[in-house]
């Protein structure tokens, strides 16, 4: 780059070269662009990939395409709204599926389809309303779900489909109030029911008890062990 001097009557200008002050905005803009890492091998031979609380607000079915050994999934603390359909189709080989404390109000009929080896999935504190029948099918390896902490209102009528080997349920702290007839009907190797903070719980009849009526209604095996606390009134 040449330099012109530009002579003024008392006074010399000598224009500053553009290089170093361009280099030095790249690099700021380098600190304040995403670097997402990348999958690790943990002791016990799990591919993890740690996205949490990188600030992720969609996600998509090419997004994990590259890393179809992912054992565990790990998406927590950031801003998705919405799961699609076909999100994680490529990762046939994941058993742990984190998805608690984002916004997700939409969870697509679709969304789970190809997670044939999924054992663990955890969508506590997000913003879903309504669980539809399907959402949950195909997850045929699937033990524990963790709903907790959602806007829950109604359990609808087998909303659990295809989950027969869920042993554990969390649906506690939702705004639940009305459970339909059959809602658990798929649910044949449920243990545990977590209902804990729930309106339901204000005018609680025992499942467990010796008649079973509601636990028969709701189709939950009778050894599906049922809690519905309610916090103590300060």
């Amino acid at each position: 780059m040449s330099i012109v001097l530009l002579f003024l009557p008392g006074l010399l200008w000598v224009p500053a070269a553009p290089g170093p002050r361009i280099a030095a905005a790249d690099r700021r803009r380098a600190r304040h662009e995403l670097v997402l890492p990348e999958p690790y091998l943990d002791s016990d031979d799990d591919i993890i990939l740690d996205w949490s609380q990188c600030d992720i607000t969609a996600i998509s079915g090419t997004m994990f395409a590259q890393w179809p050994d992912l054992t565990q999934l790990i998406l927590e603390s950031n801003q998705i709204e919405t799961i699609p359909a076909y999100a994680f189709r490529c990762l046939k080989d994941l058993k742990y599926l984190d998805l608690k404390e984002n916004r997700i109000q939409t969870v697509h009929e679709d969304a789970f389809i190809g997670l044939e080896n999924l054992v663990d999935l955890d969508l506590k504190q997000n913003l879903i309303q309504t669980i539809h029948f399907g959402t949950f099918r195909e997850l045929d390896y699937l033990v524990k779900l963790d709903l907790q902490q959602n806007w829950i209102q109604t359990i609808q009528s087998r909303a659990f489909f295809g989950l027969d080997s869920v042993d554990e349920l969390d649906l506690g702290d939702n705004l639940i109030e009305t459970i339909d007839d059959g809602a658990f009907d798929d649910l044949v190797s449920l243990k545990e029911l977590s209902l804990d903070n729930n309106g339901i719980c204000n005018n609680w009849i025992d499942p467990a008890g010796p008649s079973g009526e509601l636990r028969r209604a709701w189709g939950l095996p009778d050894t599906t062990i049922i809690t519905c606390a309610i916090p103590p009134v300060q």
